[in-house]
């Protein structure tokens, strides 16, 4: 996978439809590096799931990066991703490189972003922001792994970039019109200029906006690269990769035509039942 398109490869987008707590068994069984808790959560979740009488608000896909869930979507519309505040509430604790420290490789890629549109990260600037990062500004080390290791962000204040330039039209349009109400006396369009960006690996995954000319506090926003990098994980859909095994079941059918002629599923489970 290349730089461009592998920041979210350890993630797994697990859809839970019409799955069964024995099929989720199933997958523990084959994933044994997930958390307890995190076991504990899908569990509860997909019982949730099959007491919920409106199934367009039921839980249908869970984001997992190692253990933690990192964001969800509603069977009313998958394709719209959920993520809790907490996490833009750790993201605002991580240590940040200021515009004071004066690195030139943050005005060379501002520069390329503001001139040429682009966005995501090279992997060389990664490397550079990075490692200043790391072995500089002291980050939060966490006791279990934790996708926040990964995130780093820097401050572009002064760089003048306008929220409406970092987002597309369909992104935009609905956060504008929700300022537009804030502020009616306000031309948005020109008013929230962006004052800090994260990014995981090669993606912006958010920033923070500022109305200026006043003292109010910044707003918060995930980036739409991030989200729609999200929707185009591929989901492991429980029911078609972990059906309802059993060992007896499976013992008939290598009795019947042999345990050469077992899935790879039907043997997976075997393995892991042993």
């Amino acid at each position: 996978m290349s730089w461009k398109y592998g920041a979210l490869k350890d993630v797994v987008c697990l859809d839970l439809s019409n799955g069964t707590i024995e099929n989720l068994q199933n997958y523990f069984k084959l994933n044994t590096n997930l958390q307890s808790v995190t076991k504990q959560y899908l569990e509860e979740t997909l019982e949730r799931n099959l007491t919920k009488v409106d199934a367009s608000d039921r839980v249908v896909r869970i984001y997992l990066y190692d253990s933690f869930v990192i964001a969800t979507s509603k069977f009313k519309n998958e394709q719209d991703v959920i993520i809790e505040d907490s996490f833009i509430d750790e993201i605002k604790k991580l240590p940040i490189i200021k515009e004071s420290d004066g690195l030139e490789v943050v005005q060379q890629f501002m520069g390329n972003l503001i001139n040429n549109n682009v966005v995501r990260m090279d992997e060389i600037t990664h490397l550079k922001l990075f490692n200043y990062y790391t072995q500089n500004l002291n980050p939060i080390k966490y006791k279990i792994p934790f996708f926040m290791e990964h995130i780093f962000g820097f401050e572009i204040a002064s760089y003048n970039l306008k929220m409406y330039d970092m987002l597309s039209p369909r992104i935009y349009k609905p956060i504008h019109n929700i300022l537009r109400n804030k502020y009616p006396n306000t031309k948005i369009k020109n008013s929230f200029l962006i004052q800090k960006i994260y990014y995981l690996k090669s993606i912006p995954i958010a920033f923070s906006a500022k109305l200026i000319g006043t003292n109010e506090e910044e707003k918060w926003f995930w980036s739409e690269h991030y989200l729609e990098d999200l929707k185009n994980i591929e989901p492991i859909y429980l029911t078609t990769l972990f059906p309802s095994y059993s060992i007896d079941l499976i013992l008939d059918k290598i009795n019947e035509i042999g345990i050469n002629n077992l899935t790879k599923e039907e043997l997976e489970f075997l393995n892991s039942n042993k």
